[in-house]
């Protein structure tokens, strides 16, 4: 038996399908062990029991950090977890293989686990190109040095693996699968009287370009509002902007659309997944402006429903737009271009195949997933695990 440990700072719900699928491969003792049960700013609730897996939450520092947009005098926070327990519970666990998410503090202690052990390790990255002016010049120095410690790694895509290689990993050691949602959960269909429904109570317009995430400066809301404000009148007359999540910035982008005077963008707020799926389901477009994401799983849901989706360059997901018929890439910070972009789009929402989006979207699912963790675990040991039938 190969005893296999996940070090994360948390596992969400789109995560665990994968962690359950993995508990379940004939010759692997799976362990995962968290920084926390669940971050202070989410809305899903911890995990539960998954069968055949052993999850903890092990002893754990937090420090609050404060990083600036690029381009925008703005700060935004982000928690730095150092999981101080994570080496005694390694021990105890007796690990063969680690799988460390990130290459911070938590990696670190996997590698000093690793040594002392005999054990394998494998990191999973999600940092990108994009993302490599905003960490810090130690970081920068530490990742070549962290990369050279593992023998295999995960990826959320290939801009995540195009990192890992400008960091010195030999491409032959990635195993590459993008971050997935659930999809048979977000491609179900929504009958015509919820989408009725929705509509009137969120006082839709005929066309609807919606936006979900948090309310934090890195999401791009700003720019998003400031491209809204350019369209012209005939778009404006006939589209809903409607805004889906709650976060800190909300008070001062309410205060954003009063000052531009945009009668036409509703708050939403954070909306269960259930009532999210109709959302999708009657808008016309995705709008995800992020300056700043390893990925963006609201892609993948929106797209599910068959919803084009303006993707920013700056987020992972990007790689799953395929330009003028999933949707288009763009610049979130060009906004005059940004601007241009949604109107074209409006005007031609309606007329995008949704069944092409939903079969495009439909081949990134968690058995894929799941069979890239194998192919880095197989790597790693040069063993041969095989998904369960």
């Amino acid at each position: 038996m190969t005893r296999v440990a996940i070090l994360l700072n948390e596992l969400p719900p789109y995560r665990r399908p994968t962690v359950q699928a993995l508990g379940h491969v004939e010759g692997i003792e799976l362990g995962v062990f968290l920084s926390v049960g669940v971050e202070p700013h989410r809305d899903w609730g911890a995990v539960g029991r998954l069968e055949g897996v052993q999850v903890e939450v092990v002893k754990n520092i937090m420090i609050p950090l404060k990083r600036r947009m690029k381009s925008r005098d703005r700060d935004w926070v982000h928690r730095l977890h150092i999981p101080i327990g994570t080496i005694r519970r390694l021990w105890a666990f007796r690990a063969d293989v680690v799988i460390s998410y990130e290459m911070g503090p938590r990696t670190i202690l996997a590698i000093l686990y690793a040594r002392m052990a005999g054990a394998k390790l494998i990191i999973w990255n999600g940092l990108t190109p994009a993302y490599a002016p905003h960490i810090s010049r130690l970081q920068r120095r530490l990742h070549p040095l962290i990369v050279r410690q593992a023998q295999a790694f995960i990826v959320y895509g290939h801009a995540a693996a195009d990192y890992l290689i400008s960091a010195g990993t030999d491409p032959a050691k990635i195993a590459c699968c993008v971050q997935t949602a659930d999809h048979g959960y977000w491609s179900q269909s929504v009958s015509q009287a919820d989408k009725v429904t929705v509509r009137e109570q969120f006082g839709l317009k005929d066309r609807v370009a919606i936006f979900v995430g948090h309310l934090v400066p890195r999401k791009g809301v700003d720019q998003l509002f400031e491209a809204w404000e350019r369209l012209p009148a005939h778009v404006w007359e006939n589209t809903s902007l409607l805004i889906v999540g709650s976060g800190w910035d909300e008070q001062l982008l309410r205060g954003k659309v009063q000052q531009l005077a945009l009668s036409n963008v509703i708050f939403a707020g954070a909306q269960p997944p259930d009532v999210l799926r109709i959302l999708y389901s009657v808008s016309d477009l995705l709008v995800f402006p992020t300056l700043l994401d390893t990925w963006g799983l609201v892609v993948n849901e929106a797209m599910a429903q068959g919803v084009p989706v303006l993707c920013s360059r700056y987020a992972g997901a990007a790689e799953l737009i395929v330009e003028g018929v999933t949707g288009q890439t763009f610049d979130p910070e060009a906004v005059p271009e940004f601007a241009l972009l949604l109107e074209s789009w409006l005007d031609k929402a309606q007329q995008t195949n949704r069944s092409e989006i939903r079969s495009h979207i439909s081949q990134w699912n968690y058995q894929t997933a799941t069979g890239a963790f194998l192919k880095a675990i197989n790597m790693a040991t040069q063993s041969s695990f095989n998904l369960a039938h």
